[in-house]
């Protein structure tokens, strides 16, 4: 099962015991350890919700800063190359390159949400990238400067 629960800004996941006949999840994305139980849909909503406003009150009582989910940092772990044009580029348009990555996110997610999978332009940061984990770098710029190629030819190109 792949749904999750959402409220106050918290997610949480929904997994079945079949020993047990019940179902379960966790408030995910923070260090809190928040369980949760229920037997149907609308008992482990109800157990969630109760989980979060529970543990949002008892930081309240307690005067502590509740764990929230997306701080909005991370780390993101690209080849050098990749690194380097995103600098430089980052500094053509006058960003730094932590605007820059976060528009570039911004903008390849607004293009997941209008578009299917085989349409899904690849953008030059992609074409720098290897399809395989710990593979070197494979394609050079050159592919991505041949039109808009689709994802599924860039990987194809890989297998190759």
């Amino acid at each position: 099962m792949n749904d999750f629960l959402e409220y106050k800004g918290f997610q949480g996941s929904v997994k079945y015991d079949k020993a047990d006949g019940c179902l379960f999840g966790q408030v995910m994305h923070i260090d809190s350890l928040l369980m949760y139980h229920g037997e149907s849909v609308g008992q482990i909503t109800k157990a969630f919700i109760d989980t979060v406003d529970a543990y949002l009150e008892f930081c309240t009582k307690t005067n502590r800063e509740p764990n929230k989910p997306y701080k909005g940092t991370f780390n993101v772990r690209v080849g050098p190359t990749v690194h380097r044009d995103a600098v430089v580029e980052a500094a053509k348009r006058g960003q730094s390159l932590n605007e820059f990555v976060g528009a570039a996110i911004a903008n390849e997610l607004a293009g997941n949400a209008n578009s299917k999978r085989e349409e899904k332009p690849i953008n030059w940061a992609m074409a720098n990238v290897a399809a395989v984990p710990g593979a070197p770098v494979m394609a050079s710029a050159a592919v991505a400067n041949q039109g808009s190629p689709n994802i599924d030819a860039l990987v194809a190109q890989f297998r190759h």
